[in-house]
């Protein structure tokens, strides 16, 4: 191709040359016809769509590897793509026919003219955006398409969707904001997933050419439109801090309401011990985000904690949730004590082979491995237990 490329157009058709490893069945053998194991790309597509079997086939390009066939990793990236649906959906509903597209220079005016006023969030998903950006060109530029796929995953399921569309839902669906908010918020919105749709572009071409074609849009395809490059004014690590803080903190109040079995969907009353000023500040100004995404129908902010109150602990501080309607307490002290009991006869048991000789020098060692990781596995159980337990309210 260089030799015909020279004789006839005088230019070579390519400087770099990326050679990627066998896709196996798998049991990790080659596929053949003989052996009866090859795998029909075309109805693959026709099973879980185009974009989820390239997805799939980028995020397991390993340098130096060959490729493992993996149908569950396509289910899963087949609702990849489903998720990045519904989050466009969201966006459209929620358009106006006077919304235009949104270049990049009118948010980056936008910030620097009063970043005071933008919401925390939306400070936080720009710097990500922004971040994210660079760390997928250097992945592609290094060919490291395992990295780039892995980098676009997280930064739109779990950052775009699971936290920042819920945080501005409420605002966008309530008939009562003020409509020069409303027009900052949509504006952003648009720009974040207009970016997040040309960073995925590469992976799932066609998903997102459908979405952005219903976007308000500048040019004719997605595919001739600019990679996002970083730009200086977008970047907000403290910004980023605080909505890392804050999300700890919820997450850290969903963890304890799932490890009690609370149902996720009964609101509770709460209380918070914050000690450093700046923090109480920061919970103080989004207490209304805490609300809503653990959801809490009150929130007190205390100088100490009554014992009446399931504790827990965050980067920000102590909470305490008042779950005496949600549980049973005694029930559930009886329950954890008979399971912390019965995790520590399994721990003995298991602490008894391991301490055996015979037992660690006859046995396979893959066995023996499998012994000391149900032991790991045990005693960290062991330590969850506990810690519920002592942190369930006085009655």
């Amino acid at each position: 191709m260089i030799m015909m490329g020279l004789k006839f157009a005088g230019d070579i058709p390519f400087s770099q040359v990326h050679i990627n490893g066998i896709v196996r069945d798998a049991n990790r053998k080659k596929m053949s016809k003989t052996k009866g194991n090859i795998i029909e790309p075309l109805q693959l597509i026709d099973q879980y769509g185009a974009d989820a079997v390239r997805f799939t086939l980028s995020s397991m390009a390993v340098p130096g590897t060959d490729i493992p066939f993996s149908s569950d990793r396509m289910k899963g990236y087949s609702a990849f793509a489903n998720k990045v649906w519904n989050a466009a959906r969201f966006v459209l509903m929620n358009l106006r026919e006077e919304d235009a597209y949104v270049d990049p220079e009118s948010i980056d005016a936008l910030i620097e003219k009063d970043k005071g006023s933008i919401a925390l969030e939306d400070l936080w998903i720009l710097h990500r955006m922004n971040a994210v950006s660079a760390e997928i060109s250097e992945a592609l530029d290094k060919f490291r398409f395992h990295e780039a796929s892995a980098l676009i995953y997280q930064f739109i399921w779990h950052e775009l969707c699971d936290w920042y569309i819920e945080l501005v839902k409420p605002v966008l669906t309530n008939a009562s904001i003020a409509e020069e908010a409303r027009g900052s918020r949509i504006k952003i919105l648009v720009h974040v997933i207009d970016y997040a749709l040309r960073m995925l572009h590469p992976f799932m071409p066609f998903i997102t050419e459908e979405i952005w074609q219903k976007l308000p849009h500048e040019g004719q395809s997605l595919m001739m439109q600019k990679f996002p490059v970083p730009r200086k004014v977008l970047e907000n690590p403290a910004a980023a801090q605080k909505m890392q803080d804050l999300m700890e903190l919820i997450g850290a109040v969903r963890a304890l309401r799932a490890e009690m079995n609370i149902d996720p969907k009964r609101a509770l009353d709460a209380a918070l011990l914050i000690r450093a000023e700046e923090d109480k500040a920061l919970v103080s100004k989004n207490l209304a985000k805490i609300q809503a995404l653990a959801r809490l129908k009150s929130v007190l902010l205390l100088e100490t904690l009554s014992g009446k109150y399931l504790r827990g602990v965050s980067k920000l501080g102590e909470f305490g949730l008042d779950v005496h309607d949600a549980l049973n307490i005694q029930s559930e002290r009886e329950r954890l004590q008979k399971e912390i009991a019965r995790t520590r006869d399994e721990i003995d048991k298991v602490w008894k082979k391991l301490n055996s000789p015979e037992f660690v020098s006859r046995a396979p060692e893959d066995i023996v491995a499998e012994i000391r990781s149900r032991h790991g596995e045990g005693c960290e159980k062991l330590r969850k237990l506990e810690s519920n337990l002592n942190h369930l309210p006085i009655e």
